[in-house]
């Protein structure tokens, strides 16, 4: 049904403000955005400024679909999609305004901005619904190209941005060379016929300042009225309208004040205060990518072509030289080397590899050159999931960030009207300030810094913890992790490596050889202790063959003539059934176990261990790290009745666990981390997960409390300074001791405070 109708039949009539239909009768407007405007605007004597915007020439933007290549779009198990690079977002009000913009096109899904690294995901139905979402973000000031585009068209961009802001600059420098003549006349004296001329010039100087300069920015508060928005752009927009209608009209009739020097100098400060804003957003952002693990910068082909990763398919050969980095999942097919695999695991030691060995994108050959079959392509690898794991979060927003764009939606009202109710009282008190007052007021007290303070500290901090090895589902897991006051640990898997140690052989190498050949093709910790060992001593392993395992039982294998079996008590070796040597494996804490917890001690947190290890094991494990509160026999629901239980007494608890058995503590805690490696359930049910960055799994722990309580205070901060800097600058504006020029110069430098404090969230704390 359409608005004349839901008005019960009145005639549709174009916006008396911006032209889109609304009900009649004249005038008539759209929405409540576009009869303020109206009213402010007849409200200060500016009525020509509609005349003048109708004879203006259209601003410059893209208004055809650009072609998108196919090869662009990314097809996902959750359909179709383009990431676009958008240029022009400064705060939380481009996201919204972008997804309210992009919903009504054509063949276009859910969006999904990121305003830290200027990221926008659409989900589309083709090639042609791209296209038409980038010319629609073009025609509304958002240049925008594809991810995977190059960045030519991103530097041709921000060249776009500095042409505007160095016509403004000459423009203004031009426009001040008149309001000199004009300011002596009024002191000396001038003929009338020489300063009309003046202002003409300025007027005209004043076209292009507008309608090419300050386009983008007119443009956004546009759409934003259009679509119902309130975006931070509309009282700079108004300031400009209100500024350049004044000065239009007085020229027109040939008296009054006329501010076009005033409105020049705006305009350069604002372009400037934002492209110093996003060089420095700019580079935060090209920080956080390279916290993502962008190691592999291209791959090698089987013969010697080297190629971007991206080409690679499944079952393509690559060659792999010592010191490289595995550009994607691949199994080895031919050679020997040591492998690291810390950037996954956090575990120091080189592994050995070989033939029929799987390698995550991330790790790095050491030694010895191979060859390998690529098993997934790179969107599909081991790291281009953390990638999107990554990315997922920063789609998903914390209630904090939630609360922080309502406040800022609501203070740009407040601004609105505010600057409303300050024209009024100066109209009473001094007339002739009515103009820069209420311009300085729309100006300063724009919420950029206030809508920047969440976003952006949110995104630093999810950065900053998935390069340290700590992957969150969302930013609110880190304001959980925040409060937390007991962490309870698990053992086996959590803080013991989970791959025992063959801490004892009473056989000979040879006969450690042979069981090590049954064991090979074991995930079970008391194989890879028996493999493990015969490695480290240098053990030619042979093959075996017929290999079967029993739950609880053991290995069998054929090795050679014998029939080999490699099972309990222990690592006991049997041969053709008569037992020969024995071992025992011990599950040794992990290496920075005891650094770990002791540094969760130093923050003021209660530690507990809950296992399901025998008690006397666990007493070991808790006397070796210092934890009283060891418990071992935990049942899967002693575990998860022991945090309900903290729950209730008002602990808020991180639990920290790997195994099947821990999949309802990790629900029942306030927040549940499970390491990479974890069996799937326990991943799924928890809200992060550990081991998927250049540290260990712990160390990963200490690192998120650290920075989730930095994060806090940074948000607290940042809003404070935010709304203490609106505060003061507005009452200063509309007191008329802060100008037009001031409060376009405070405007940006509150904004680039608060980006450069949430940026060092992704650094080291």
């Amino acid at each position: 049904m359409s608005r004349a109708e839901a008005a019960g039949g009145l005639q549709s009539v174009p916006c008396a403000h911006c032209g889109e239909p609304a009900a009649g009768p004249a005038p008539a407007f759209c929405c409540t955005g576009c009869e303020a405007a109206h009213g402010a605007i007849h409200a200060a004597g500016l009525q020509d400024y509609y005349r003048l915007r109708d004879s203006m020439p259209a601003p410059v933007g893209v208004t055809g679909a650009p072609p998108v290549d196919p090869g662009c779009l990314v097809v996902g198990p959750r359909g179709t999609h383009v990431d676009l690079a958008v240029s022009g977002m400064h705060c939380a009000s481009c996201a919204w305004l972008i997804e309210e913009l992009l919903q009504p096109v054509p063949g276009v899904g859910a969006v999904r901005v990121s305003l830290a690294r200027e990221q926008v995901r659409v989900e589309v139905d083709d090639a042609a619904a791209a296209g038409a979402a980038i010319a629609r973000l073009a025609d509304v000031g958002y240049p925008a190209r594809t991810r995977t585009g190059g960045e030519d068209a991103g530097r041709a961009g921000r060249r776009q941005e500095l042409l505007r802001l160095g016509v403004a600059g000459a423009i203004a420098m031009n426009t001040m060379l008149f309001a000199v003549g004009l300011y002596a006349g009024e002191a000396f004296g001038m003929a009338p016929g020489l300063e009309q001329a003046f202002r003409w010039l300025s007027l005209m100087l004043a076209l292009p300042l507008v309608g090419f300069c300050a386009a983008p920015i007119l443009q956004r508060a546009t759409a934003a009225l259009q679509a119902r928005q309130i975006h931070v752009d509309v009282p700079v927009a108004l300031a400009i309208v209100v500024m350049f209608g004044a000065s239009v009209a007085a020229t027109v009739r040939g008296e009054g004040a006329v501010w076009f020097d005033s409105l020049a100098m705006l305009v350069v400060l604002l372009l400037g205060g934002r492209a110093v804003d996003g060089a420095v957003r700019r580079k935060a952002s090209e920080r956080l990518e390279g916290l993502l693990g962008r190691r592999e910068r291209t791959a090698r082909r089987l013969g010697g072509a080297v190629v971007s990763p991206e080409h690679l398919q499944s079952g393509d050969r690559i060659e792999l030289r010592p010191g490289d980095v595995v550009p994607v999942d691949a199994v080895i097919t031919s050679g020997t080397s040591e492998v690291d695999l810390a950037v996954w695991d956090g575990e120091p030691e080189p592994r050995p590899a070989g033939p029929g060995t799987e390698l995550p994108a991330g790790a790095q050959v050491l030694t010895g050159s191979l060859e390998a079959t690529v098993l997934r392509p790179a969107s599909e690898s081991t790291l281009g999931r953390l990638r999107r794991q990554v990315e997922e979060t920063l789609a998903r927003r914390a209630p904090e960030e939630l609360l922080a764009d309502r406040v800022a939606r609501g203070f740009v009202v407040a601004v609105l009207v505010l600057a409303g109710g300050v024209a009024a009282a100066w109209s009473f008190v001094d007339p002739t300030q009515v103009v820069p007052v209420t311009v300085a007021v729309l100006v300063v007290a724009c919420p950029c810094a206030l809508a920047l303070a969440t976003p952006l500290a949110f995104a630093a901090a999810v950065h900053g913890s998935a390069a340290r090895g700590l992957i969150v589902r969302d930013g609110g897991v880190l304001s959980a992790l925040a409060s937390v006051e007991r962490v309870a640990l698990d053992k086996t898997g959590t803080l013991t490596a989970g791959r025992g140690v063959l801490r004892s052989w009473n056989g000979t190498d040879e006969q450690l050889a042979v069981a090590a050949a049954a064991c090979r093709p074991s995930l079970h910790p008391v194989a890879r202790a028996v493999v493990d060992a015969a490695r480290n001593r240098g053990l030619a392993v042979p093959l075996a063959a017929d290999f079967a395992e029993e739950v609880g039982v053991g290995v069998t294998a054929q090795v050679g003539a014998s029939a080999v079996a490699v099972g309990a008590p222990g690592a006991t070796l049997r041969i053709d059934g008569i037992e020969v040597a024995t071992g025992a494996v011990h599950d040794a804490l992990r290496p920075d176990a005891v650094d770990a917890v002791s540094a969760l001690r130093s923050l003021g947190l209660e530690l507990t261990v809950l296992s399901g290890d025998q008690q006397a094991a666990v007493d070991d494990a808790g006397q070796a790290l210092r934890v009283a509160d060891a418990r071992g026999g935990q049942t899967p629901a002693d575990k998860a009745a022991a945090v309900r239980a903290w729950e209730a007494g008002g602990e808020r608890v991180l639990f920290v666990g790997d195994g099947l058995n821990d999949s309802e503590a990790l629900a029942s805690a306030s927040v549940g981390l499970a390491p990479g490696g974890a069996v799937d359930l326990s991943v799924e049910t928890a809200d992060g997960v550990l081991g998927a960055g250049t540290t260990g799994d712990l160390s990963a722990v200490v690192d998120g409390v650290r920075r989730a309580r930095r994060l806090r205070a940074v948000l607290r901060s940042n809003l404070a300074l935010s709304l203490t800097y609106n505060l003061i600058a507005t009452s200063l504006a509309a007191a008329g001791i802060i100008g037009p020029l001031g409060a376009a110069v405070l405007m940006p430098l509150s904004s680039i405070v608060v980006v450069a404090r949430s940026a060092q969230l992704a650094g080291e704390v």
